[in-house]
């Protein structure tokens, strides 16, 4: 992670929910790297006992996923969707947090609106008093060489009235862009702003080496 990364870091007021409530995750995915992000943040982070959904073909690619905690969803037919979606709701019950990339496939990261597939609906219809917790990623190279992956968790979404299923995910949706948009507006104001903390620091890259080579050597008196 460190030699592929100049950083990641998260808001310091990102919301830290309770271990003790089993919850619903729901990420925007628009790379390879969100999964390994997602369990490096779980694992250096939140420290819950969770569980994430992935695609039937990425764990058949990166079978290592499954030792760090996934679970696939089979997309071939509805049948195994649904099942898939069941295993979820019974890993909730059994008091595990379920983290899902509700997009599906990989989408671009400014692509809006936002569009899902309906399973973390279908979910809240098994379990309505499970809360639904938006997390947002955004990365990009910002003045060096090596990309910074900027990470916010937003407040669980609230459902104020009874909704059908769609209503369900187009809420779900505008919720989860909402938590993008306000990560991506605050890296504009300033990636470097105390707003951000830590998550992981990486190597610096040749850019990096380089400047700081010619600063001792300028102050050696060296031109």
């Amino acid at each position: 992670m460190q030699k592929h990364f100049r950083r990641i870091a998260i808001t310091t007021d990102s919301y830290r929910p309770p271990p003790d409530i089993p919850a619903i995750y729901i990420i925007n995915h628009s790379s390879w790297w969100d999964a390994i992000i997602l369990f490096y943040l779980n694992q250096n982070v939140l420290q819950l006992n969770g569980r994430a959904m992935m695609s039937e073909d990425g764990l058949q690619r990166f079978p290592f996923f499954r030792k760090l905690g996934a679970f696939s969803i089979d997309s071939s037919s509805p049948k195994k969707i649904v099942a898939s979606l069941q295993y979820a709701a019974e890993e909730l019950q059994t008091g595990k947090h379920v983290f899902i990339f509700p997009q599906g496939d990989e989408t671009p990261l400014e692509q809006r609106p936002v569009h899902f597939y309906d399973g973390t609906s279908y979910l809240l219809d098994k379990l309505p008093a499970t809360p639904v917790i938006p997390i947002g990623f955004y990365h990009g190279l910002f003045h060096h060489q090596k990309p910074d992956w900027f990470i916010h968790i937003d407040d669980p979404i609230v459902f104020h009235e009874k909704l059908k299923l769609k209503e369900k995910t187009a809420v779900l949706e505008s919720g989860l862009e909402k938590t993008v948009d306000t990560l991506r507006e605050r890296i504009l104001s300033g990636p470097n702003d105390p707003l951000f903390e830590p998550v992981l620091s990486g190597r610096a890259g040749v850019a990096e080496r380089f400047e700081k080579m010619k600063k001792m050597l300028s102050r050696g008196g060296v031109q």
